[in-house]
């Protein structure tokens, strides 16, 4: 609005002639409210009223006559004003002329502010003058970007948002929907409907029931739901929703609904249900009482066996419980309550696991207790799984078995004594009988009729039959008492079984019996030779007694690095399957071997467990009326024996 030209005129030039005169006119001028600033075609301040000197800080005579654009205009803004004005000179037409706008402009002090400016073209009688209504809206449009920017900023963060906001009318029916980014869609999504149309089909009557619960106001922020919505890509996302009637609220005026995603944290509270039910029914299915504490020292889980030991309600009361909270459990359990508790305490205090912690009740029962502190696969602490067994029944019964086991050993040692003095008792007469016998049949005596020897030797083969079974008895009692030491040593076997075979051969020969042997060479053994002497002639003895004339015996040994396997088979009568259990008990004879040849019941006893103190192993089969199998399984040596054999070794 100032004219081309450079020049500055001023109220001092005598060509400036203010002709305003006044009137009702400039009253309402000098009233107005607004800013009211005239200037004439060359762009000279005609009119500056009080509003416009008060909005920009120049007095009525400061202006006047002034170039406006030296006044209020911005310099950035001063070319165009001059050639608005030249243009409308020119043509006529004036694009900004008779229109609101929004100009910035500057004040005497040099600030900037916003003015809405109204410009009008006014006929003169020098041509044309400009009038030009001018409000300050500074404020108002720094309020207007303010509100803009918080809009924008509102409804991008709930376009970004993992919330989902909807907007419903007071009825009920859809009118905005923001934050559908959340399920995938773009941030300008606004589907007609919102998230109640994604919806699954099978939740749509759920949603027609919570809308008119919010409508009615029988439904708040704490009555929230799920719901299966669809998401972008087709599958269905659970939101959370909760709604809330606002209809009140000038603001909003309608029904807002607040819907966040919870899929995952859906799918894990089912995947911990489930784990819970797995756990629970595993822990149910337990026969010992079981209780699961957490991390807080909270009761987490307990089974029905453990209700019933120590608790008098269900188990489902336990749970959430301190589990050191004396109440409620029951008064016959703990014999020192406190003193039961003090120990958990400190069992607690240690993290450690403990396995096996027995103690007894007030009523007489034995608990045996396991604490067993359990973690995480990254290693942190989750809780204890304590577990308590009644092992009364189990701890009575080992009591009376070793009361039991007391008293056979007490009644071994009595009957070891007793075959002890027995034995004595009896070996003394029978060797008197044994040299009285021999006397008798010294010729020096005189002769004896046939009658006569044959009745003494009857007195000698029983006689020492009986000092024989003597000897068996001591060597069976001190074998069962544990007192026989083993005199080790180094002991060839391919000559000790050639030894036995050899004293045995006369009276199988005699028998008509075929003794036969095939052993190979092997490791030495570290044994009592005496001892195992006496296993062989035992077994190998019984092959040729039990054989009938025209049978064999084959005695074979095979050794190894660790030991030797022997074997003796023969053809003879055979053992009872019936008996075969009992065969290595002392005095038992089997059913079929009865008669003249049968023995004392006390040569496979002996035998079996002269092998045993050698850490070997003995074993027969046999089929009756076909012939026994019998197999000896010797080690090098004897479990244990190395230092000793060394010992023995140095002392010879």
């Amino acid at each position: 609005m100032t004219p081309p030209s450079t020049s500055l005129d001023t109220h001092d030039s005598p060509e400036f002639i203010d002709r305003r005169a006044p009137n009702r006119s400039d009253a309402i001028i000098a009233a107005a409210l607004d800013a009211i600033i005239s200037i004439d075609a060359r762009g000279r301040v005609i009119e500056f009223n009080p509003a416009a000197q008060e909005l920009f800080g120049y007095t009525r005579d400061e202006a006047l006559g002034r170039a406006m654009e030296e006044l209020i205009v911005p310099p950035s803004h001063r070319s165009a004003h001059a050639l608005g004005i030249t243009h409308y000179i020119a043509t006529g037409e004036g694009p900004a002329l008779n229109k609101r706008l929004e100009l910035p402009a500057v004040r005497a002090d040099g600030t900037e502010l916003t003015v809405e400016l109204i410009a009008v073209p006014v006929p003169s009688e020098d041509g044309i003058e400009f009038t030009g209504f001018i409000r300050d809206i500074t404020q108002a449009k720094l309020l207007r970007e303010q509100l803009a920017a918080s809009e924008r900023r509102y409804r991008l963060l709930l376009q970004r948002a993992t919330r989902i906001v909807t907007v419903l009318e007071p009825d009920g029916t859809w009118r905005t929907s923001l934050g559908m980014r959340a399920l995938g869609y773009p941030d300008d999504y606004d589907v007609d409907g919102g998230i109640l149309t994604l919806t699954h089909p099978d939740d749509r009557e759920k949603v027609r029931g919570a809308v008119a619960g919010w409508v009615a106001h029988t439904r708040g922020l704490d009555d929230q739901l799920d719901l299966r919505v669809r998401s972008a890509d087709g599958s269905f996302r659970t939101m959370l929703t909760a709604g809330e009637n606002l209809s009140s609220e000038p603001d909003i005026g309608g029904i807002v609904l607040r819907s966040w995603d919870v899929t995952e944290e859906r799918a894990r509270a089912r995947g911990l249900a489930q784990a819970h039910a797995r756990l629970q029914a595993m822990i149910a299915s337990q026969p010992s009482a079981v209780l699961l504490e957490g991390d807080d020292g909270k009761i987490v889980l307990a089974n029905d066996r453990f209700t019933e030991l120590f608790w008098t309600g269900t188990s489902e009361e336990l749970q959430n419980r301190d589990l050191l909270d004396p109440a409620g459990w029951k008064a016959d359990v703990w014999q020192d309550p406190v003193a039961f508790r003090e120990s958990t305490l400190a069992l607690i205090r240690s993290g450690k696991t403990v396995v096996g912690e027995r103690f007894e009740t007030r009523n007489g029962r034995v608990l045996e207790r396991d604490c067993v502190p359990v973690t995480a696969s990254d290693g942190s602490f989750v809780g204890r799984m304590w577990r308590y067994d009644d092992i009364t029944a189990q701890v009575r019964e080992t009591q009376q078995l070793s009361d039991r086991n007391q008293m056979l050993e007490e009644i071994a040692v009595l009957k070891n004594q007793f075959v002890a003095t027995v034995s004595h008792e009896l070996r003394t007469p029978l060797t008197s009988v044994v040299s009285f016998a021999e006397l008798l049949g010294d010729p020096d005596l005189g002769p004896l009729t046939d009658e006569q020897r044959a009745m003494l030797e009857i007195i000698n083969r029983n006689t020492h039959r009986l000092l024989r079974l003597i000897a068996d008895l001591l060597l069976l009692a001190r074998l069962e008492a544990h007192t026989l030491p083993l005199e080790l040593t180094e002991v060839s076997l391919p000559p000790l079984i050639r030894e036995v075979t050899d004293e045995l051969t006369p009276p199988a020969l005699e028998a008509g019996i075929d003794l036969a042997v095939d052993v190979a060479d092997g490791c030495t053994l570290f044994a009592d030779r005496g001892r195992i002497h006496q296993v062989l002639a035992n077994i190998i003895g019984n092959a040729v007694k039990y054989t009938p004339r025209g049978g064999s015996v084959m005695v074979s040994a095979t050794g190894a690095h660790n030991g030797w396997t022997i074997t003796v088979s023969d053809t003879g009568v055979g053992i009872p399957e019936a008996d075969l259990p009992q065969l290595f008990e002392a005095f038992f004879r089997a059913s079929n071997s009865q008669g003249p040849t049968g023995g004392t019941g006390l040569g496979l006893a002996t035998s079996r467990r002269i092998i045993d103190l050698h850490g070997g192993q003995i074993s027969v089969e046999s089929d009756e009326s076909v012939g026994t199998t019998v197999t000896i399984w010797l080690p090098a040596s004897p479990p244990g024996s190395e230092a000793l054999g060394r010992h023995q070794m140095a002392e010879v």
